[in-house]
This record gives structure tokens, sequence and C-alpha cells, in this order.
């Protein structure tokens, strides 16, 4: 969201002003050590430490993408550039750049799965392992897949094609969790509409995932077909 481009308005009027001057290369050199090392001994753990902690105040409320918080910590950071004397790069000649971004919410209570007459709700029996959100409505039969096996080995392509697949994990579940993303795409690539994967997580686990699952998103909002 902050933008700056003093170190390099920095190092143009610190050319020039040497220039202008004409000092031997040495001389300039001997400047510039001595102009580091000063800024360099500016720097101290305690206002290190102030700054994290005025950062990372409550008042700053998270800096989520977007929030009030975000705002108001770039507000402070572009006061300290201000009052350090740099000049903002923006286009206005301040610090700040902004661009536009957009905010993905989960229509929780329109998504779900419905098999039969029984609706398993969004969030609450069904959540998304991973990738972007979808719109639309896919119909088709429901296939189990199941066993201590490997199911990439019984699978052909094609052979789930236009169907959902429910992936039941054994008692080697753990096992299975490693290699899970492999068996996915081969559910995938054999033509599911949809892979399902069972799941026996505790109350408290799955109250996590869910909240996880459920959490607006942001993502870049230039660049993007429609599709993306």
């Amino acid at each position: 969201m902050t933008k700056t481009r003093h170190p390099a308005s920095i190092a143009v009027m610190l050319l020039l002003g040497l220039a202008g001057a004409a000092l031997p290369l040495s001389a300039q050199a001997t400047a510039t050590r001595d102009g580091v090392a000063e800024a360099v001994a500016t720097i101290t753990p305690e206002d290190y430490a102030r700054r994290i902690r005025v950062i990372a105040h409550d008042t700053m409320q998270g800096r989520d993408t977007p929030s009030e918080g975000l705002e108001k910590t770039a507000a402070w950071i572009a006061s300290e550039f201000r009052r350090f004397g740099l000049e903002g790069g923006a286009e206005d000649g301040s610090f700040i750049q902004r661009y536009p971004l957009r905010r993905v919410v989960v229509d929780a209570a329109g998504s779900g799965l419905r098999i039969g007459d029984a609706r398993l709700a969004f969030g609450d029996a069904v959540l998304p392992l991973f990738g972007a959100p979808q719109s639309g409505s896919w119909t088709g039969p429901l296939v189990m897949v199941s066993g201590s096996g490997d199911p990439q080995a019984v699978l052909g392509e094609g052979s789930l094609r236009g169907k959902h697949a429910v992936l039941v994990l054994g008692a080697e579940a753990g096992g299975m969790s490693r290699r899970l993303i492999g068996v996915l795409r081969a559910l995938r690539d054999a033509g599911a509409l949809s892979v399902s994967v069972t799941s026996n997580a505790d109350e408290e686990t799955w109250a996590a995932m869910s909240a996880r699952a459920l959490r607006p998103s942001v993502r870049k909002g230039w660049g993007e077909g429609p599709n993306e």
C-alpha cells in the first residue's frame, strides 16, 4: 500500500551536490562513508523496538488488507518519512500509492453439497481443500472411492467423468494424507466433477478449519481474466 521512491531521490541529490562541489574522489568516498556511519549510528535497539511497538499496537487493529488499521499504519510510516525529510514518490507527491483489490467472500448459505434429499452445508459439514472458489452448480452421480490400496492404480482417464467422487480415508489416514494431493490429482484427471475427502477431525479442529475456509480473501484487482 505504501510506495516510496526516496532512496533513488536521495541518491540523485547526493550526486548533484557532490558534482557541484567538485570534490576529489577520495574526499567523496570519505564523506559517503562518514554519512553512512552517521546514519547507522542513529539506529538503536530501543528505537527499533519502539517502532515495532507502534506498528504492532492494538490501535493498528492487526493491519488487515484492507482495513482502517492498515490506513493508520501507512499514515504513521508516511509521517515518519516526512519527518526524516524524504520526498514522496507517488504522483501527488505523497508516500501513499493506492491500487485495486478484490475481496472474495464465500456465500456459505448458498453453497453446499446435496445428496438426494440431504444437503451438506458449506462450513458446517463441507469445507474446500484448496483452490479458488468457483460459482456454479454441477449435478452427477456419486462414486465412493475407498480401501487401503492406492486409488490411482484403479483409475483410468475418464473413469469418473461426470461424477462426484468421495474419497474415504482408511485407518492409515495419516499415511494417506502425505500423498493426498497426488491422489486428488488422479481423481481429477479421471474426470471427476468434484472430489470430496472424508474427515475424522474433532470438533475443535473442524471449527478452526471452517473459520479459515470462510474467512474472506483479498486478491489483486488487476490483470485478471474473467475466470481467474
